[in-house]
């Protein structure tokens, strides 16, 4: 049920079709480039070593909450 003009671009992968409208395919390109650059930095610093948990903050998320994090096996003694 979605109209397509000439000049929409018509993405596919194995999740679903999207079609962009050619008025705004240079922002959702540039916008999907940017993520894709900041996702690749990510990749890189997990491949040098760096957890992911470290490299989104989620340490300082968690002790701003007040919840203390346990690296051990459940029911395991700290």
């Amino acid at each position: 049920g979605v109209q397509v003009e000439p000049g929409d671009l018509v993405v596919a992968d194995g999740d679903g079709v999207i079609v962009v409208p050619r008025r705004e395919a240079d922002e959702v390109v540039a916008v999907a480039t940017a993520r894709k650059q900041r996702e690749d930095a990510v990749r890189q610093r997990i491949l040098a070593g760096e957890h992911v948990w470290h490299i989104h903050g989620c340490e300082q998320v968690y002790a701003q909450m007040g919840v203390q994090d346990i690296d051990a096996a459940w029911g395991g003694k700290e």
